[in-house]
């Protein structure tokens, strides 16, 4: 089976996780803020102050050494590859997954752009199968921080609509061939009787 295309996520992908971790961070900064204010405000105690920004200072910790490094790990993982009968995902950290999608399955590739995205220059496809409704919030799978995401979108759909296509068409073969079968196998048996009933 022929490889079209080995695809990793671009380096920019990277610079979205920290850009969202950035955001989340300063909203926590800001709500720690706000919280800091209205029991500055109503209470005299300081030990709510120093609960509070304890809690948001833990949460940042968290998200920038854990959460980040385990990011980078997955992305670093992460590998497209296009063959001319499937797609095959690899991911995982510890565990390594592969995850093979057909592309007569496919019934719909799903491009998504967040803010990041589009200030970056990346973006996702998502690939929706049979089954699946179009609002869908889950897929079969994602290929995330994809650089040349336009080209790689049109040839998915350009592939798929010719798959699609050539299904359409063996069938209705398949269905003409059925019914021509039986047609004979109709008129074969008309002839045997007749065959008969002219012995008799």
């Amino acid at each position: 089976i022929m490889i079209e295309r080995r695809i990793k996520p671009d380096p920019n992908y990277y610079t979205a996780q920290r850009y969202i971790l950035t955001v989340v961070s300063l909203v926590l900064v800001l709500m720690a803020s706000i919280a800091h204010f209205i029991i500055y405000l109503t209470v005299a105690r300081q030990e709510p102050l120093i609960i509070i920004w304890s809690f948001a200072f833990v949460i940042i910790f968290i998200l920038w050494i854990v959460i980040y490094p385990l990011i980078r790990l997955w992305i670093n993982n992460l590998e497209y590859i296009i063959f001319d009968d499937r797609i095959t995902i690899h991911k995982g950290i510890l565990t390594k997954t592969e995850q093979n999608i057909p592309h007569r399955s496919v019934t719909d590739f799903i491009l998504k752009r967040g803010p990041f995205d589009r200030m970056l220059g990346i973006g996702t496809i998502s690939i929706q199968t049979a089954g699946q409704s179009a609002p869908a919030s889950t897929y079969e799978g994602n290929l995330a921080g994809i650089l040349n995401y336009a080209s790689l979108h049109q040839d998915l759909k350009e592939r798929m609509r010719s798959i699609h296509s050539q299904d359409e068409f063996t069938k209705q073969t398949e269905s003409v061939e059925s019914t021509d079968n039986q047609v004979l196998s109709q008129i074969l048996e008309e002839i045997k009787d007749l065959h008969n009933d002219l012995k008799d």
